[in-house]
């Protein structure tokens, strides 16, 4: 279950009531606050457990589709979103697109959600968030990917960054809200289940005195999923974002979220 925030937040959508500014601003600030891994294993348990109850109800055929395009797309995404936007979608991508028709037919992408994302710009790469000079993104600005986008319930990418990170990295960490995207939490190679496997195999003597990494509790944007840039905010190196899930049009042209071409 969310957490406090999260759930007046959510619940206020739910209503149909727009985000004021000071609940904007308590969403950016839940960016910079730490995470234990047992909270984010709990709240990755929570969303594996309502990944499984939606399995059950789809056909055969239908769960076994499920299964299979989201394992393709947790081992190869890159490849999967390289095809996306380079304007030809691989057949995986084409599989992907099929799963979120099965949710689409279910209402399953119909939920809100708060959800953290985490991008990572190498030295040489603009940022564009927040930038003076163009091509930059500032507040108010529509922004997309090409590609599928994931994202994840819990909070521990944002907390521990990505794994073995270049000298000089930096990272753009980002809360998402609004109505969208699909579980495909239990059906990822980062599940609870399998990173307590890990940790049993890296520390086959001591695991029962750790708590293992959390599953990402994964939620995937479809494609070309438009957000509205509610708020950014510098701190250090890095950059905090809110965004608001925006495919209801607004105006304004829509700008590339990694590059801000």
């Amino acid at each position: 279950m969310p957490k406090k925030t999260e759930r007046q937040l959510l619940a206020k959508l739910a209503a149909g009531q727009p985000l004021t500014a000071s609940e904007i601003d308590s969403l950016s600030l839940k960016i910079a606050k730490g995470q234990s891994k047992k909270r984010a294993r709990t709240i990755t348990q929570q969303v594996e457990l309502r990944y499984t109850a939606q399995l059950g109800l789809l056909t055969a055929v239908q769960r076994q589709q499920v299964v299979n395009a989201v394992r393709d797309y947790t081992m190869d995404s890159t490849t999967i979103n390289n095809s996306c936007r380079a304007g030809a979608p691989n057949a995986n991508a084409t599989r992907l697109d099929q799963v979120f028709q099965v949710y689409h037919q279910q209402n399953w992408d119909n939920d809100y959600r708060v959800t953290y994302r985490l991008m990572t710009y190498k030295p040489a790469d603009n940022m564009p968030w927040g930038a003076a000079a163009a091509p930059h993104i500032v507040v108010g600005d529509r922004v997309r990917d090409d590609a599928f986008l994931s994202a994840s319930e819990n909070r521990q990418l944002l907390v521990n960054g990505v794994e073995n990170p270049g000298p000089n990295d930096r990272y753009v960490k980002i809360a998402i809200y609004g109505r969208g995207g699909i579980n495909i939490s239990g059906g990822s190679l980062y599940s609870n289940a399998n990173e307590r496997a890990m940790m049993k195999n890296d520390h086959p003597k001591t695991w029962r005195f750790r708590t293992a990494h959390a599953g990402q509790a994964e939620i995937l944007y479809d494609r070309g999923t438009v957000f509205r840039v509610r708020k950014i905010t510098p701190n250090g190196n890095d950059v905090h974002v809110v965004l608001a899930i925006s495919n209801g049009g607004g105006g304004g042209g829509v700008k590339n979220m990694f590059t801000g071409t």
